[in-house]
């Protein structure tokens, strides 16, 4: 296309545009470089961004999958403390029951050992009337 710089049919002006024209082409070529390299810049962060709200994605469905079981485990845990409770008060209940059971009998067995002791001392007595005569 531009005849050779070294070749006397050239003008002193034709030479300066030649050589603004290399200019140019190396500032567009140098520019041209580096928009690849930012273009393949943006296109490895976009990929990292992607990649990056993917594993936010995941990690967001991980937290509300354990929140979900964390709730299921609290609600199964309160359940429990609740049963265990009514357990717990149904035995005192029972305990109760049984110590007013146990108080009963043991009055009624010191009551029948009064009673015991009183006819055994009747019947030694009889026994001891019943020799005198």
């Amino acid at each position: 296309m531009y005849r050779s710089t070294n070749s006397p049919l050239i003008s002193p002006f034709e030479q300066a545009e030649a050589t603004h024209k290399d200019v140019v082409i190396a500032s567009l070529k140098k520019e041209l470089h580096e928009l690849r390299d930012l273009e393949t810049d943006f296109v490895r962060l976009n990929d990292e961004i992607a990649a990056l709200e993917s594993k936010y994605a995941l990690l967001l469905d991980e937290k509300d999958r354990n929140e979900k079981e964390h709730r299921v485990k609290m609600d199964i845990n309160k359940k429990t403390i609740l049963d265990m409770r009514a357990d717990i008060d149904s035995l005192k209940l029972q305990i109760h029951k049984a110590s007013v059971e146990v108080e009963d009998t043991l009055r009624e067995n010191t009551t029948l050992k009064r009673m015991c002791d009183n006819r055994a001392t009747e019947i030694s007595s009889l026994m001891a009337s019943n020799r005198e005569l």
